[in-house]
């Protein structure tokens, strides 16, 4: 009965490092690549239907993607001063937001001040899988106001 608990440790301890190995031998090569996040939207909307295959998306998600991002715009321009002081905006930015909650047509820089950056890392391995690999950072990357 002992000899059989040993044997299954044995067998354990050796398949854990079976399948620990092949993740060191992978390629490590990473890049590491940042976008603004209104840049993305402007590319979803201007991007074909071929092209937004490449990003494995439809008309209609990038369309969703698109409403999402004027939402949350919209909600960000309601926030009080303290709450987007808290999710990192500076008082340009939040005077920018105010101006868009009065009806103001922002600029394309302002636009760009006041809206998320995606930074994020992807892996050799991740990059051949993605044709568009820059696009694909925005939804696991870290969102910067």
């Amino acid at each position: 009965m002992k000899s059989k608990k040993v044997l299954s440790l044995f067998l354990s301890i050796g398949m854990l490092f079976s399948l620990v190995f092949p993740a060191f031998a992978a390629d490590a090569t990473t890049v590491t690549t940042t976008s603004n996040e209104y840049e993305y939207i402007i590319a979803l909307k201007e991007s074909s239907e071929e092209e937004l295959f490449n990003m494995g998306l439809t008309r209609q998600e990038a369309a969703v993607v698109i409403a999402g991002f004027e939402d949350g715009l919209e909600a960000r321009a309601r926030m009080s001063d303290n709450e987007l002081r808290a999710l990192g905006y500076e008082s340009g930015e939040i005077g920018i937001l105010r101006a868009y909650a009065k009806g103001a047509r922002l600029s394309e820089a302002e636009l760009r001040a006041i809206t998320g950056i995606c930074t994020g890392k992807l892996y050799k391995t991740v990059i051949a899988l993605l044709k568009e690999p820059l696009f694909a950072i925005c939804g696991s990357g870290t969102m910067l106001p």
